[in-house]
């Protein structure tokens, strides 16, 4: 129980730690038109979710200007175990144990060449280990970098895959948490549900 109220925190605490150090060194930040530089690398659209009993899309989650779907029999807790540090966090279960998933909005704009130059030794910074950059993908129009890594929490390991959605001049760190024993399939079909249906408003 411990472990599952301590995680969501840490989580936290790497998006905002990714977000500050990102904005401060972004190279568009001082054009006069805002704009960020294209990025060459393609970006992989959000693949369709696959359908099986236990992965069937369940609760639409609204968080501030967006949307997305969840599994079926996922929910928002009663209490946010991050003490209101996070725009949205939805859990597999009511009391927020196992997986979750929370969402940072912040002001500014993270593109994909600021997470890959920058995210990893951010991330490293409060206490992430085997950090790795995975393809970028597409997630409503948004190009954005993948970043998974390791949080240790009470001795036990949490795996976290990280992504960056921009809109509006906003970034929407999306981060799916797991335990490290979770079958990369799993991880991959919760991603799919996740960023297949995520929606803005």
């Amino acid at each position: 129980m411990t472990r599952s109220r301590i995680a969501p925190m840490a989580v936290a605490l790497v998006s905002a730690t990714l977000l500050l150090a990102a904005c401060d060194a972004q190279p568009g930040a001082d054009r006069p038109d805002g704009s960020s530089p294209v990025s060459s690398a393609p970006a992989t659209p959000a693949p369709t979710a696959t359908s099986s009993v236990e992965d069937e899309p369940g609760e639409t989650v609204r968080g501030s200007g967006y949307s997305f779907t969840v599994p079926r029999g996922w929910a928002v807790p009663d209490q946010d175990p991050t003490g209101g540090q996070v725009d949205v966090f939805v859990s597999e279960s009511a009391d927020a144990e196992g997986r979750y998933i929370t969402v940072v909005v912040s002001p500014g704009v993270i593109t994909p060449g600021d997470v890959e130059a920058d995210g990893a030794a951010s991330l490293e910074a409060v206490g992430a280990t085997d950090v790795s950059l995975e393809d970028r993908v597409d997630i409503a129009g948004s190009e954005s970098a993948h970043l998974v890594a390791t949080l240790e929490q009470d001795g036990a390991p949490t795996l976290i895959d990280q992504y960056y959605a921009t809109r509006d001049e906003q970034t929407f760190v999306i981060t799916i948490a797991s335990p490290a024993d979770t079958a990369e399939e799993d991880r991959r079909r919760l991603a799919e549900i996740v960023l297949s249906s995520w929606a803005w408003e």
